[in-house]
C-alpha cells in the first residue's frame, strides 16, 4: 500500500494560492477584454494569502475545517477551468516564425469578454467574497454566513455539473438556429399564422396537435420560429409549461436519428427546471457517463418521466420531410413524441411538405402555411436598396417591382428572394422590364428549377475566377458530409493539389464567396453554418449536379487528401490535450477531411493513387485516425450509431496513446476493396491488429462492406481471429446489424457459437439488437440457443427484454429452449407477461399443449407478474389456462395481495373467481384477513431466508 502524505490545513490556501499566481502569469499582454477576470484572479491571489496568515496563529474547529477545505475546493476547481478556457484563447508560437525557436503563447483576437469567461469571473468573484466572509469570521465562531456561503458555492458547483451531464446527453443545439431565423425575420412577418384561429385553438387545448403542410418555399421554417419565439415568450414566467423544438434538416441526417432528437428534447426540457431530474441523473449514473451505453427503452423511459413534472408540454418539430425515412428514423421518433402526449399533457406542432404526410398526423388539425402578400410586400420593400440606384430613385419602378413578383410567387417565399435577386445587376429599367416579364408564375411545374437554372446562368456570365470561385463553393456545399462552416469553407475553396502547406494568402474573404454565388447561398449569423438557401437548392442540384460540377467528387476527395498530407501532420500522434487541440484549431478543415474523404472517394475516379500514398504514409495515418476517434465523439472506431455496448473501449476526448491502426485498416473502414491488394503489396499485413486486437476484417464486417470482407478472406484473412473481448468478424457484424455481411462469413465457415469474454455470442447480440435476418440466418446455420448471457439469459429473454416480439415468435416456432430462467428465476413468459406482449403470451401457452411449458409454478409466477403490472387481460389468458389444482398456490395469493394493494378490485374479482370464491361472499372478508396474514409471514420468510444466505456466504468466505 502507498501511504499519501498531506500539508497541514495551514498550507492548503498557499497551494491554491501557486495555482492562481501561475495563471496571474498568463495575463500579460493579454487583450483588455480580459482585464476584469485578471483582477479577480489577484483578488483570489490576494485573499488566499490573507488567510494563510491567518491560519498560522489560528486552530480551527473542526466545522471550520470542513467549511475551508470545501471552499478551496470550489477555488481550485474554478481555476483548473480558467487554465482550459485559456487555452482555447491562446496559441503557440515560435518568437521568430522558426520552429527551432522558443515558443511563446500569443492571444487570439477576441472583440468581447467570452462568455465562458465572464461565467469563469462570476464564480472567482463568489469565491473571494466567501473567503473574506470566512476571515472576517473566522476569530468569532459565527458561521451562518460562511454556511450561506458554502450553500452558494455548491449551488454553483450542482449547476456546472448538471449543465455537463446535459451535454452528455447532446451538444446540438438547436437555439443557434432559431436564433438566427428570428434574427432574420420583417417585423410584423407570419402575424395571419399567430393570429388564426387553428394556432390559438391548439395553445390553448391539451393533448392538442396541429399540423402545417406548406409547399416548398411557402415559409414553412419561419413559421416554426415564429411558433418557438411565441411560446418561449408567452409561458417565460410559467416554469411548470415546457417548451421543446427541432428542426429537421437533410444535410444533418447523422445527427437526427430518432434517438438524437429524442435526447435532445430531453435536454431541453431538463434545462427548463431548477435542477436535474432524478431520472437523468439516474441515467448518468447508470451509464457510467458514456454515451454509448444509452439504450433507447431508457431515453424513452426518462423523457416521459420528466415531461410528466410539467403541466404542459409543447414539442415543435420543423420539416418532418427532412427527416430520415431509410433507416425508421422518423417512424420511431414520431412513435415515441404522440406516446408521449397519451402519456402527458403534450401538444405537438409539426410542419411539412403536403406530399409527405406522416400516418399519425392525418386526420389532425391542419393548417396550410402559406407567405401571405404583406410578408412578401413587406420583404420586398425592406429589401429593394439592393436593387441598382435607378430603381432607388423610380417609386414608379419599385412599385412594378412588387406588383409583378407579388403575383408570380403566390405565396411562395423563397421565389420571390430568388427574383429580387435576379434584378441586381440589371443596368437599366428597360432590363428589369424584361426580366420581369419572363418570371415564371407558381403554376409552372418547374418553376424553381427555372429560378436556380438562371442564377446559375447568372453565374457563368461572370469573370473566370469569380464564375470559378462560385462553382467551387457550390460543389462543396451541395456535396459536404455534413454542413461546413465558414471558416471550414473558405481553407477547402484555398486548397491547390500538390500543396504541403497551407496558404493563408490564398483565402477567400466570406463576403465574396457569397457576393459570387448569385443568393443560392446564406451563412447563419450564431452558428457561422454555411448552408443553400433552401432544401429545394439542394434538390436542384442533386438532379443537375453533372451538369454544373461534373467533376466534384474527384476535386474534393484530392482536396482532402492534400490536406491531410500536410508537413504538419508528419510528427503523428498528438501527445497531449493541447498538442491536439492546437492542431485541430490551426487546422480548420482537419476535421471534416479525416471524417469525409473516404465518403467522397467512393465517387472519385480519379484519385487512386493519392489515396494510396496516403495510406501508406504511417505518421499521417496515425494523425488522421487519432482525429477521426476523437471526432466520432469517444465512440468506437467500428461503430458510429449510439448503441448499447459495455464491451467497446470508449474514448472520451482525447486518445493520447497510439492505437496502431493502418492504412489496410482505414481502407477497411471507409469500404476500398480494391485498394487492400495494393496495400498489402506495400507490406501491410492482412491481419495485422490495432491496439484492440481488431483486424482489418473485423472493421470492415463492423461498418458492413461485404466486397472488403471477401477482398480480405480471398487474401487470406483469418475469419474467426478474435479482439482483446473476445469478439470476431462475424461478432461485429452481427452487432451492427449486418445480415449481408453474417451470411458471407457463415458461408466461409464461420464460428456461429463464438464466445466473447462477456460470455456473448452472435446469436445473444442478435437478439438483444432485434436483428431478426441474422437470427434466422445463424439458427439456420446451427447457432445454439441455449447459450446464456448475464447469468441465464438466454437469446429468447434478450429479445423479450428489449422489445424484440417478432424474434421471440420466431424463437418459439423454432422449439427453443422456453422454460429456460433467467437471472431472477423469470422465464420466457413471465418476461412476455411484464413487458406486456399478449400475443406472445398466447404462444407460448399455445406451445405449452405441444412440448409442455411447466405447469403451476411459470404460469402461477407470471398470473403474479401480471397482477404487479396490472395487466387484467394477460391475467385473464393466463388462468384460462391454469389447471384448476394451481389457482389456490402461493403466487396466485400474492397475485390476490398485490392486485389489492394496488385496488385492482378487478383482477382481485378475477382471481377470486378463478379460485372459487365469490367476491360478494363473506369468505371474501376471511380471504382478505388471510392474506394480509400470509403478506406479513411472507416478510419474515424473506428476512430469515437472507440471513441464511448471509450466513452461508460468510460460510464460504472464511473457508476460502
Amino acid at each position: 500500500m502507498r501511504l499519501i502524505f498531506l500539508p497541514h490545513i495551514s498550507q492548503w490556501p498557499a497551494s491554491v494560492a501557486q495555482v492562481a499566481i501561475r495563471i496571474r502569469k498568463r495575463f500579460n499582454d493579454a487583450p483588455n477584454q480580459f482585464n476584469s477576470i485578471s483582477h479577480e484572479v489577484r483578488s483570489l491571489t490576494i485573499i488566499l494569502q490573507d488567510i494563510e496568515v491567518a491560519l498560522s496563529g489560528h486552530k480551527l474547529s473542526t466545522q471550520q475545517q470542513t467549511d475551508l477545505v470545501q471552499i478551496l475546493g470550489s477555488c481550485r476547481c474554478v481555476l483548473e477551468d480558467l487554465e482550459k478556457a485559456l487555452d482555447k484563447y491562446q496559441v503557440l508560437e515560435s518568437r521568430d516564425g522558426n520552429l527551432g525557436e522558443k515558443i511563446k503563447r500569443t492571444w487570439k483576437r477576441v472583440s468581447f469578454e467570452p462568455a465562458d469567461v465572464c461565467e469563469l469571473r462570476d464564480r472567482i468573484t463568489s469565491n473571494v467574497t466567501i473567503l473574506h466572509t470566512f476571515l472576517g469570521r473566522v476569530s468569532s465562531q459565527t458561521l451562518l454566513e460562511i454556511k450561506h456561503a458554502v450553500k452558494k458555492i455548491d449551488m454553483l458547483q450542482e449547476d456546472h455539473e448538471r449543465l455537463q451531464i446535459l451535454d452528455w446527453l447532446t451538444t446540438v443545439d438547436y437555439s443557434v438556429r432559431q436564433a438566427d431565423l428570428i434574427a432574420l425575420q420583417q417585423e410584423g412577418t407570419g402575424q395571419w399564422f399567430l393570429s388564426s384561429p387553428e394556432y390559438k385553438n391548439w395553445l390553448r387545448e391539451s393533448r392538442s396537435t396541429l399540423f402545417c403542410p406548406g409547399i416548398p418555399g411557402a415559409g414553412k421554417t419561419v413559421c416554426t420560429a415564429l411558433a418557438v419565439d411565441d411560446l418561449t415568450r408567452r409561458f417565460k414566467t410559467q416554469k411548470d409549461v415546457g417548451v421543446a423544438y427541432v428542426y429537421c434538416e437533410f444535410n444533418r441526417w447523422h445527427e437526427q436519428k430518432a434517438g438524437d432528437l429524442l435526447i435532445n428534447i430531453l435536454k431541453q426540457l431538463c434545462l427548463m427546471k431548477p435542477s436535474l431530474p432524478d431520472g437523468v441523473m439516474k441515467l448518468h449514473k447508470q451509464c457510467n457517463g458514456r454515451k454509448n451505453l444509452l439504450r433507447s427503452e431508457d431515453i424513452s423511459e426518462t423523457l416521459q418521466l420528466v415531461a410528466a413534472m410539467f403541466s404542459k408540454v409543447f414539442v415543435v418539430i420543423d420539416a418532418l420531410d427532412e427527416c430520415q425515412t431509410f433507416d425508421g428514423s422518423q417512424a420511431k421518433f414520431l412513435a415515441e413524441i404522440f406516446k408521449l402526449q397519451s402519456n402527458s399533457a403534450t401538444n405537438i406542432f409539426a410542419t411539412s411538405r403536403p406530399t409527405h404526410i406522416p400516418e399519425p398526423f392525418r386526420d389532425k388539425t391542419a393548417l396550410e402555411i402559406h407567405a401571405s402578400e404583406a410578408d412578401v410586400n413587406r420583404y420586398l420593400e425592406k429589401n429593394m436598396f439592393r436593387l441598382p440606384g435607378f430603381v432607388n430613385r423610380s417609386p414608379g419602378l419599385q412599385e412594378e417591382i412588387r406588383t409583378s413578383i407579388t403575383k408570380r410567387v403566390d405565396g411562395m417565399f423563397l421565389l420571390a428572394k430568388l427574383y429580387l435577386e435576379s434584378l441586381i445587376g440589371k443596368r437599366s429599367p428597360t432590363s428589369i422590364y424584361k426580366a420581369l416579364s419572363n418570371l415564371s408564375t407558381v403554376n409552372d411545374e418547374y418553376v424553381y428549377d427555372r429560378a436556380y437554372e438562371k442564377a446559375m446562368d447568372r453565374i457563368n456570365d461572370q469573370a473566370d475566377e469569380q464564375r470559378h470561385l462560385a462553382k467551387q463553393a457550390l460543389s462543396w456545399i451541395t456535396c459536404a458530409k455534413r454542413p461546413l462552416t465558414s471558416t471550414e469553407l473558405q481553407h477547402a475553396l484555398a486548397l491547390e493539389e500538390g500543396q504541403s502547406t497551407f496558404d493563408m494568402n490564398n483565402v477567400s474573404d466570406m463576403e465574396d464567396i457569397i457576393s459570387v454565388c448569385a443568393g443560392l447561398v446564406a451563412v447563419d449569423k450564431e452558428s457561422h453554418v454555411v448552408r443553400l438557401v433552401h432544401y429545394s437548392t439542394q434538390e436542384f442540384f442533386d438532379r443537375t449536379r453533372r451538369k454544373w460540377f461534373p467533376d466534384a467528387e474527384n476535386e474534393i476527395t484530392i482536396a482532402c487528401i492534400t490536406y491531410l498530407s500536410f508537413d504538419c501532420f508528419t510528427s503523428g500522434y498528438c501527445q497531449s490535450v493541447e498538442e491536439f487541440e492546437q492542431r485541430m484549431t490551426s487546422n480548420p478543415l482537419y476535421d471534416y477531411a479525416v471524417q469525409s474523404w473516404g465518403e467522397h472517394a467512393k465517387s472519385a475516379s480519379n484519385a487512386y493513387q493519392q489515396i494510396i500514398t496516403f495510406l501508406c504514409d504511417q505518421a499521417k495515418v496515425d494523425a488522421s485516425s487519432q482525429a477521426l476517434m476523437v471526432s466520432t465523439a469517444g465512440q468506437v472506431f467500428l461503430g458510429a450509431e449510439t448503441i448499447t455496448d459495455p464491451l467497446e473501449p470508449e474514448l472520451d476526448e482525447f486518445c493520447p496513446r497510439e492505437t496502431h491502426i493502418m492504412g489496410i485498416h482505414l481502407a477497411a473502414y471507409f469500404g476500398f476493396h480494391d485498394i487492400i491488394s495494393a496495400l498489402i503489396e506495400n507490406q501491410q499485413a492482412v491481419d495485422v491488429t490495432d491496439d484492440w486486437g481488431h483486424t482489418p476484417l473485423m472493421f470492415g464486417a463492423g461498418k458492413g462492406h461485404k466486397d472488403v470482407v471477401r477482398k480480405l478472406l480471398d487474401e487470406g484473412a483469418i475469419i474467426d481471429a478474435k479482439d482483446i473481448d473476445g469478439r470476431t468478424a462475424l461478432s461485429w457484424a452481427t452487432e451492427k446489424g449486418h445480415a449481408h455481411v453474417v451470411e458471407l462469413l457463415i458461408d466461409n465457415n464461420a464460428d456461429v457459437n463464438t464466445m466473447d469474454i462477456y460470455a456473448g455470442s452472435p446469436l445473444l447480440s442478435a437478439s438483444r439488437r432485434g436483428h431478426l435476418l441474422i437470427v434466422q440466418a445463424l439458427l439456420d446455420k446451427g447457432a445454439d440457443s441455449s447459450l446464456e448471457y448475464d447469468v441465464g439469459k438466454t437469446a429468447i429473454h434478450l429479445a423479450l427484454e428489449h422489445g424484440h416480439r417478432d424474434i421471440a415468435r420466431y424463437f418459439i416456432a423454432k422449439d427453443a429452449n422456453i422454460n429456460a430462467r433467467g437471472q431472477s428465476g423469470q422465464t420466457a413468459l413471465c418476461l412476455a407477461t411484464q413487458m406486456g406482449y399478449k400475443d406472445v403470451v398466447e404462444l407460448l401457452l399455445e406451445e405449452s399443449g405441444n412440448s409442455g411449458i411447466d405447469a403451476g409454478g411459470p404460469r402461477e409466477r407470471a398470473v403474479l407478474v401480471a397482477s404487479l403490472s396490472g395487466n387484467w387481460e394477460i391475467a385473464r389468458l393466463l388462468l384460462d389456462k391454469t389447471p384448476e389444482t394451481h389457482t389456490r398456490g402461493w403466487n396466485i395469493k400474492r397475485a390476490l395481495l398485490s392486485a389489492k394493494m394496488a385496488d385492482r378490485d378487478d383482477i382481485v374479482e378475477l382471481l377470486l373467481i378463478k379460485a372459487g370464491i365469490n367476491p360478494q361472499d363473506h369468505l371474501y372478508h376471511l380471504h382478505e384477513a388471510l392474506l394480509l396474514s400470509e403478506a406479513r409471514m411472507e416478510r419474515f420468510q424473506g428476512l430469515f431466508s437472507k440471513i441464511e444466505r448471509s450466513q452461508e456466504l460468510f460460510s464460504r468466505f472464511i473457508h476460502c
